[in-house]
């Protein structure tokens, strides 16, 4: 009823345009995304059809493959600032959604979706962590086994060098795990050095097979 209610009040409209009932329209969802119409591999950036990550990039990777949804053009950054920043929580249905549905494409086998983590500061100020709600989308086989032990400094203006430094030693394992395959959620990927530093704590903890799923990413 209180949904109801809400919804009467403040119907919901898509984010781009003035079409209500919906946070994204179809229109918009089709002609403002800018998807990745063929799959690349994230070590070297190429064109991989054949398989998630060539077999002699494989071997400088923790990784065994990302999935993108998008480029991170202007409108996904909207979807993303509106969902990060101004609590529009809805909206993480909508872009989990296409993750979702992105999967698919994929012959890919997992146990549980771990969230790339939030240091506690930052969780706590903010209120969630968004990869958390992305992931609850697309499962509710969802386990935050992973900590961020140092609040790190943005990562927007640094390189690839830097990014590495930045983010050395900052992921541990909260627990024992015993899971064979695990497939790592994030809303956006530049360099792929979170996802990578994820992995490696993720590999150490005995996982076999890691794989990143991503809503957008930066150049």
């Amino acid at each position: 009823m209180l949904v109801s209610l809400i919804d009467i009040l403040f119907p919901r409209m898509c984010v781009f345009c003035d079409t209500q009932k919906t946070l994204l329209c179809d229109e918009c969802k089709n002609t403002k995304l800018d998807y990745y119409k063929t799959h690349f591999c994230h070590v070297c950036h190429k064109d991989c059809a054949e398989e998630l990550v060539h077999r002699e990039c494989q071997k400088n990777s923790d990784l065994n493959g990302v999935i993108v949804v998008a480029h991170y053009n202007k409108f996904a950054k909207i979807l993303i600032e509106e969902m990060k920043y101004n609590l529009y929580f809805s909206i993480s249905a909508e872009i989990g959604y296409l993750m979702k549905n992105k999967l698919l494409d994929f012959d890919i086998q997992y146990d549980v979706i771990v969230p790339v983590p939030l240091h506690r500061f930052k969780e706590n100020y903010r209120g969630f962590n968004q990869a958390e709600l992305l992931s609850k989308v697309i499962t509710s086989k969802v386990d935050n086994c992973l900590k961020r032990t140092k609040n790190t400094k943005s990562q927007v203006n640094l390189n690839r060098k830097e990014r590495l430094a930045n983010l050395k030693d900052v992921f541990q394992l909260k627990k024992e795990i015993c899971y064979k395959s695990v497939l790592l959620v994030d809303d956006v990927m530049t360099s792929g050095s979170t996802l990578e530093e994820c992995a490696k704590v993720l590999r150490k903890g005995g996982v076999e097979k890691v794989y990143g799923l991503v809503f957008a990413r930066g150049d």
